[in-house]
């Protein structure tokens, strides 16, 4: 009995010394830069082809790569009462551009209510989807109404997301990545003109978000 209890007791401690004794976390880097963080979370590289540029849009994990063709990066904030809303655009018309807006956003005013990112869920079945990405158009204080041609669901950067195609109230066919959730705090929405639907595609592609 004495030699089963002390088993027992010697098996008990080597299972608790196994799990306080799991593999430590270590950074990783490859050719100088880290790819996997101190908490084992894994960091994906950008990687742009030699004519293209990147850029990573300040105070966010969000990084990008871009046609130079498309002219240089603004960044326009919104100023909303309370929360924050910007955007990253190009110079060239009909680029993609980029909305940002947290969780908190609130303009204090009708006219200009931001988008309801919470009417979105990607993980539903895309017939389930539509309904919900319909009201994320036209349930926002606004008389124009879009038209709405094509939904589906996608991802950007591990992300999932809803690709719309719509005409909006000038019949300008646009194509919408809308990121519900995004990252920490903010939702995100790429759009562009849907004459760069291969554009915007690739560059959704190669978007990366490391949070």
């Amino acid at each position: 009995m004495k030699k089963l209890l002390v088993a027992m007791i010697l098996s008990v401690l080597f299972i608790t010394a196994c799990a306080k004794s799991g593999p430590a976390v270590k950074t990783e880097e490859k050719d100088g830069e880290v790819v996997v963080g101190e908490d084992g979370t894994k960091i994906v590289e950008l990687n742009c082809d030699k004519n293209m540029k990147d850029y990573a849009v300040a105070n966010t994990p969000v990084e990008f790569c871009y046609d130079p063709a498309w002219g240089a990066v603004k960044v326009q904030e919104n100023n909303p009462k309370t929360g924050t809303s910007f955007m990253v655009t190009f110079e060239k018309e009909g680029s993609p551009s980029l909305l940002f807006d947290s969780l908190d956003l609130n303009f204090g005013d009708v006219d200009f209510a931001p988008y309801s990112f919470r009417l979105i869920n990607p993980t539903l079945k895309e017939e389930l989807i539509k309904d919900g990405v319909e009201k994320f158009y036209n349930d926002r204080g606004l008389s124009e109404k879009v038209k709405i041609s094509n939904v589906r669901k996608s991802d950007v950067a591990g992300v999932r997301a809803v690709r719309v195609e719509f005409a909006d109230e000038n019949d300008k066919k646009v194509i919408e990545y809308v990121v519900p959730d995004a990252f920490e705090n903010f939702h995100m929405l790429v759009s562009a003109s849907a004459d760069m639907a291969e554009e915007i595609d690739d560059f959704v592609y190669g978007l990366v978000i490391n949070e």
